[in-house]
């Protein structure tokens, strides 16, 4: 991959982010850090509260990130929208990390939510414009359809090279 040094960090509730991000990390050969919420979201309580934390902007209580961000030239930020927001988890990651984060591409998943809208959210918390974007829709997720934009996505980023294997 030249010498460029990629993290994909993301955070998922029900696994369908969890899926986006290791199809991005397996094509990029790069290092993969799930974010760990330490308050519960399992259930049908956990999703009341997981919606109403995002809607307020909250942060949450984040286990501390096995690889430094700052050691990479380039973080990806994957999270899911909740309430049609940023979810807690990423939010206190990149508040948390934001400083150490050189360059940062983002990617949400949803039901549908415009993801320039949790984006700018994301900016905001970090601080920087993001180098790249995209959103994916669960649905296409759950079906498999979402490879040909994750590999428009990563063409973006300006790497050197992708490992694709189909």
């Amino acid at each position: 991959m030249g010498g460029d040094k990629v993290l994909v960090a993301y955070y998922s509730r029900t696994g369908t982010t969890r899926t986006v991000a290791r199809a991005m990390a397996e094509r990029l050969g790069c290092d993969l850090e799930e974010i760990e919420d330490n308050v519960p979201r399992k259930g049908i309580l956990g999703y009341l509260r997981a919606g109403r934390d995002a809607m307020s902007g909250k942060e949450t209580s984040i286990s501390p990130a096995k690889h430094d961000p700052g050691d990479y030239d380039l973080v990806i930020v994957g999270t899911p929208v909740w309430g049609w927001s940023l979810c807690p988890a990423a939010r206190t990651y990149l508040a948390r990390y934001g400083d150490k984060i050189r360059k940062a591409a983002f990617f949400t998943v949803s039901e549908g939510t415009e993801p320039n809208k949790i984006v700018s959210q994301m900016e905001a918390v970090w601080g920087n414009k993001a180098t790249a974007v995209v959103g994916f829709l669960r649905k296409e997720v759950v079906s498999g359809g979402f490879v040909g934009k994750l590999d428009q996505f990563l063409s973006r980023l300006g790497l050197p090279e992708t490992r694709s294997r189909d």
